[in-house]
């Protein structure tokens, strides 16, 4: 029969860079396997190789540690040979085999019994604390206190890693995770922000029409800036949509395009590349205009009426030697939007100008609701100390 083995053969030289000694396989000799062959030219030893991550291969079947591993003019070959074994070897080679694949299959059913048990205990806990901490914050005499807010976000993020994000509101829930992981890819150096920017030439000649969407996506590196305009985002899209546009998806995906669309077309004008800060700042002004009477405390310094957040918003933009054109935009669009939606209709004459397509209620409204949903309540401000407010004789 023929029986396979692995031999050490020599690299050869085909070129005077080979000759210099830069070309050598990186191998591990237990497993005996080529890690990292062709192309391991740099690394001057193993330790130093692409392939070594925390002191052990992540290429070789055993995941070996880079003491197991030598960087030589001489890589693995695979070759066979023809052997003669009497029944008896082939019968106990072959019991061998099978021994240790029942062996194989039992550790990974045992293994995976396993992750299907902590897997469901996890979500029954995560289920629960996520109600516990809603029910207490409800009753809670201080309206949406910072530690609750940050044991709310460390319990979200834990469900999202369980899969179970019903919670969150499938547009809050698209957008912010679409904003996390495009500024994940820039920040990795998969894409860049030359790749992204709003470019109206770009768009037009060179038909790069995904410039339309990720303009809005891409915040800047990440830093102080961006986890502002994460919170905000975050907190005040999910109010609207779990507020007045409860059950109304599709009419807050309307107000999504009709922004972006109206942010574009006014862009073009301001020479703005990334229109994300603005679409927030839009998101704020009408979710303050639909909740005139709640009093907000910003920084602990100042306490107004929710009205006046994005005025605020954009003056504490100006102190930090931001450009408030941005700010503007946001105010401006999202005035646009509130007149057309919700002052005009009630005017002598007035009537609804913005109607949601058929076409987009067809795809996002869903007929039945979620009786359990518990979703937070719109009229508290949802941010931290610079977003705490209270309801006027509440």
């Amino acid at each position: 029969i023929e029986e396979s083995y692995k031999v050490k053969e020599p690299i050869k030289a085909g070129n005077w860079f080979n000759d210099a000694s830069f070309e050598k396989a990186m191998c591990c000799t237990r497993c005996e396997e080529n890690c990292h062959y062709p192309g391991c030219v740099l690394a001057p030893s193993p330790a130093f190789c692409d392939v070594i991550k925390g002191g052990h291969c992540i290429v070789c079947s055993g995941k070996c540690p880079t003491s197991f591993h030598v960087k030589e003019k001489w890589r693995y070959v695979t070759k066979t040979k023809k052997v003669q074994m009497t029944l008896k070897e082939m019968q106990q080679n072959y019991e061998k085999s099978k021994t240790e694949r029942e062996k194989n299959l039992t550790y990974l059913e045992s293994l995976e019994t396993s992750m299907k048990h902590l897997t469901a205990e996890k979500s029954q806990v995560l289920d629960e604390s996520y109600n516990h901490v809603v029910n207490l914050e409800k009753i809670a005499l201080k309206v949406e206190s910072a530690s609750t807010l940050v044991q709310l976000d460390f319990l979200i993020e834990k469900m999202k890693e369980a899969g179970d994000t019903k919670r969150i509101p499938v547009v809050t829930r698209a957008y912010t995770t679409a904003c996390v992981l495009t500024t994940a890819a820039v920040q990795l150096e998969i894409i860049t922000p030359f790749q992204l920017y709003f470019n109206p030439d770009l768009i037009l000649r060179n038909y790069q029409v995904w410039r339309l969407i990720t303009n809005f996506l891409f915040f800047g590196p990440v830093g102080f800036n961006f986890l502002f305009n994460m919170i905000f985002l975050y907190r005040y899209c999910r109010m609207l949509e779990e507020g007045s546009f409860r059950g109304r998806t599709a009419d807050f995906v309307f107000m999504f395009l009709f922004g972006g669309l109206l942010m574009t077309i006014f862009g073009m004008f301001v020479s703005l590349v990334f229109l994300g800060q603005a679409f927030t700042i839009m998101l704020v002004y009408i979710w303050s205009r639909r909740n005139p009477n709640i009093r907000m405390n910003f920084f602990g310094l100042l306490n107004f009426q929710a009205p006046f957040l994005p005025w605020v918003l954009m003056g504490f933009s100006l102190l930090l030697g931001n450009s408030i054109i941005v700010d503007l935009l946001g105010i401006a669009v999202g005035h646009v939007y509130y007149f057309l939606e919700d002052v005009f209709p009630n005017q002598p004459g007035g009537g609804r100008w913005l109607k949601t397509p058929s076409i987009i209620k067809m795809l996002f409204d869903t007929p039945e609701e979620d009786a359990n949903y518990n979703p937070l309540p719109e009229d508290r401000p949802g941010g931290f100390a610079w977003g705490e407010g209270q309801r006027l004789g509440g």
